[in-house]
Parts: structure tokens; C-alpha cells; sequence
């Protein structure tokens, strides 16, 4: 795994929300994006700290598929 992908070393990149942002921060225009989203019996206080910022949308995404071209 290239180690700008780890998720040990980056969880946040995990995140549905943050990898949408860098798509388009990076000059990426997302041209599809698909989302599977499943309730959570758990909020985010219940979840270790480095998990606590984690919006509502990222909680309950259970999985994600995107598709960009560079602008």
C-alpha cells in the first residue's frame, strides 16, 4: 500500500466527506457519485478519539463509488 493511502497513518482519509473534498480541491470534477448509507446504532462519542470529528454523513455511509475527470 503507498503509504499516502494508509489508513492507520491518515483514518480521516476513510471519510466519504473528506475524500469527496479532495477530489475536487485537487481539480477533479466528480461526475458520478453513488452512495450506500445504513442507519448506525452508534454516534460519534461513542467512537475512539481519533473517530469523534466524524460528520453523520460519513457515520452511516457504508460504502461509496465516485467517478471525476481533471477539469
Amino acid at each position: 500500500m503507498k503509504p499516502y493511502l494508509d489508513d492507520y497513518a491518515f483514518p480521516q482519509l476513510n471519510d466519504f466527506s473528506v475524500r469527496r473534498m479532495l477530489y475536487e480541491r485537487n481539480g477533479f470534477e466528480l461526475l458520478i457519485e453513488k452512495k450506500v448509507d445504513l442507519p448506525s446504532k452508534y454516534s460519534a462519542k461513542q467512537f475512539a478519539r481519533r473517530f469523534k470529528g466524524m460528520s453523520n454523513e460519513d457515520i452511516v455511509t457504508s460504502g461509496a463509488f465516485l467517478q471525476a475527470a481533471r477539469r
